[in-house]
């Protein structure tokens, strides 16, 4: 192949399964030797998350084949979310019984579990358990108008399980149930999961977060339509903006200036 042969240059970013969230506002210096060993040099800006693979071009810039070493320079700002704790722990073995000091009955099916776990994460588990009803002092505790399944991955979500969710209606539902019991550590684990989600369009996934106040999502989905401006005017003519807060327009049409005279029509 003819050494005068060029071509692009692109970064690939793989997102992961870590257990802390980030997302970085990055400057990537690229430099190598050219035609005859004249250093060369590239700039570009990008956003790369932990959570999805990113492809960066770099813009303007096409190296000969022959270049065998290129060298990064990566400066960025890193904003970190913490997830929560993962703990290996299943509801049929032994270990779980062993520890557990109440049972949960729905509709027939018992859920031994462990009062002090739950009370930590949930206000509701905590009033049940401590608050002077008569449930404080019963061995078995009913809970009504849940699926007994769909509680036994909630359950699984408290103690340290992802959430592996496939469709909104998934979401939804445990959404539902995380602020039935309020279980923040469960809304934390579905967010996780809708970041790197691919099969709920990104129209209803900012729809979902604005309703259950997902901020690292929200955040995240509105940097993705301030990239693609043709995508956010779609975006500004459907019907989930149109079910958006207020204050999400507000805040939308307060950082961009050019927008305030277009979301104010939505």
């Amino acid at each position: 192949m003819s050494k005068n042969k060029e071509m692009p240059v692109v970064f690939c970013c793989r997102g992961d399964g870590s257990s802390v969230l980030w997302r970085t506002e990055a400057k990537i210096q690229m430099t190598y030797k050219g035609s005859y060993g004249i250093p060369c040099s590239y700039m570009t800006k990008c956003t790369l998350t932990s959570w999805k693979q990113s492809f960066v071009n770099m813009p303007r810039c096409m190296i000969p084949i022959s270049v065998c070493e290129v060298t990064l320079d990566i400066e960025a700002e890193t904003e970190s979310f913490a997830s929560r704790p993962i703990l290996d722990v299943s509801f049929d073995d032994d270990w779980m019984r062993e520890h557990s000091d109440v049972i949960l009955v729905l509709e027939g099916q018992k859920f031994p579990v462990n009062k002090m776990v739950l009370s930590v994460h949930s206000s509701y588990f905590n009033s049940l358990f401590y608050g002077g009803f008569k449930e404080q002092n019963l061995m078995e505790i009913e809970i009504k108008d849940t699926n007994p399944e769909d509680f036994h991955e909630l359950l699984y979500m408290v103690y340290g399980k992802p959430a592996h969710l496939k469709r909104e209606d998934g979401v939804v539902r445990y959404l539902r149930m995380a602020d039935m019991f309020d279980l923040q550590i469960v809304k934390d684990r579905v967010e996780n999961s809708l970041l790197s989600m691919i099969k709920i369009h990104a129209n209803r996934k900012l729809l979902i977060a604005d309703q259950h106040k997902m901020e690292v999502l929200k955040k995240e989905l509105i940097h993705d339509f301030n990239e693609h401006p043709r995508r956010r005017t779609v975006l500004f003519r459907s019907e989930e903006f149109a079910q958006m807060s207020t204050s999400l327009k507000e805040s939308w049409r307060a950082s961009i200036p050019y927008l305030r005279h277009i979301i104010m029509y939505y």
